[in-house]
């Protein structure tokens, strides 16, 4: 396998014009490797979930085969955790210790107070662009294909900036600008991709996504509306501690309906609730995967996504309850679930000229994804 530390020599892979294929392969261990990772963590307070995010990483990455060759994860542990380490100390506790300076130079003053938090939002905001753009520039450059390593081109600030105004564009127009912003900021940062020395590329327009957001945009509002009736329901509660202080006030009023009453609530209302709302919005996100597909190429390969509604729900309740069920311990089942899934319904079109592919010239960075794992945006 090729060095890939050295980013300045490039090296070619061999082969040719040749058809592309993409595939999931299981490999055994996962199991093994979800329990050593929890135990580990739990033993280290934390420490270790670096290391066991690293090793997940490895673990599925090389089961994912392109033209039957796996891919590799070259990321370690340490990286991952000198960059959590290094944001904290620069970026968190800064900004903790301003809003604490804040409470103690003006204390009891709302204003103050409000100005302060309002400050620290902003910056949240912007760095979380920063923190998605550097997470995903580094899973790229520690993802390699027969020696041969991907990175982004572009600048974590400019997307951070993008990212950041057009957020505050959802708000202003009631979410109707969600598809545009969606379009956008995913077509700055495929077309800012690359696999060795050759691009990725994003063509698309917005306009395709609005029928399906539609449907999410009004299914949101029933769903608000229901959410509504349900907590007014749940305010019964106010009711049975009145009964309880004051049996008088609440003359034949029966208290075990109305506590039964806010146990479907919360037990069945709810969860019900909830999962209308996945579903309203696995219409969209199912239409969103197959579009941005469908608008992104490699080279003269072109992507395919088949997503439907009804799988895309499987996918996230099953995962929803393996990790509920489990108390996280095989959130590992859960990402593989979610990337066998991509790999099973996404289909590769064309011939991949890999003679023409050489090592990308950019530099490695030598700490992890800090930012994504402080304000907990990263999916791996």
């Amino acid at each position: 396998m090729t060095n890939i530390s050295d980013a300045t020599t490039p090296t070619g892979v061999p082969g040719g014009p040749q058809p592309v294929s993409l595939e999931y392969v299981p490999q055994p261990g996962l199991g093994g490797l979800a329990i050593k990772n929890f135990l580990l963590t739990v033993i280290t307070l934390g420490i270790y979930s670096f290391w066991g995010k690293t090793n997940v990483r490895r673990h599925l990455w090389s089961c994912i085969h392109l033209m039957d060759e796996p891919l590799e994860y070259t990321g370690t542990g340490k990286e991952l955790f000198l960059g959590m380490l290094i944001v904290s100390l620069i970026i968190v506790v800064p900004l903790a210790a301003l809003q604490f300076a804040i409470g103690i130079m003006f204390p009891g003053d709302l204003v103050a107070e409000a100005v302060a938090q309002g400050l620290v939002l902003v910056v949240l905001i912007y760095l979380i662009g920063v923190g998605i753009y550097r997470a995903r520039r580094y899973r790229l450059s520690r993802t390699v294909w027969r020696g041969i390593r991907g990175t982004l081109s572009g600048s974590p600030w400019a997307y951070a900036w993008s990212n950041f105004w057009m957020t505050f564009t959802l708000p202003l127009s009631l979410l109707w600008t969600y598809p545009w912003v969606r379009t956008r900021l995913n077509s700055r940062i495929t077309n800012e991709m690359e696999f060795g020395t050759r691009p990725f590329a994003f063509s698309g327009g917005a306009g395709p996504l609005y029928t399906r957001f539609a449907v999410l945009w009004i299914g949101g509002i029933i769903t608000l509306v229901l959410m509504y009736v349900a907590l007014s329901l749940a305010g019964l509660g106010a009711v049975i501690e009145i009964m309880l202080t004051d049996p008088e006030g609440l003359e034949g009023t029966n208290a075990y309906f109305l506590i039964g009453l806010l146990f479907i609530v919360f037990l069945v209302v709810i969860p019900f609730i909830s999962l209308l709302m996945a579903m309203f919005r696995a219409v969209y996100v199912s239409g969103e995967m197959n579009y941005f597909a469908a608008c992104t190429s490699y080279d003269s390969v072109q992507f395919k996504m088949n997503a439907t509604t009804g799988s895309l729900i499987g996918l996230v309740v099953g995962n929803f309850f393996i990790v509920l069920f489990t108390l996280g311990i095989a959130m590992p089942f859960a990402q593989q679930r979610l990337i066998r899934y991509v790999c099973n319904r996404m289909t590769l079109t064309g011939v991949l000229n890999v003679d023409a592919i050489q090592q990308s010239q950019a530099q490695l960075d030598r700490r992890g994804e800090g930012l994504a794992e402080a304000f907990d945006i990263d999916a791996f």
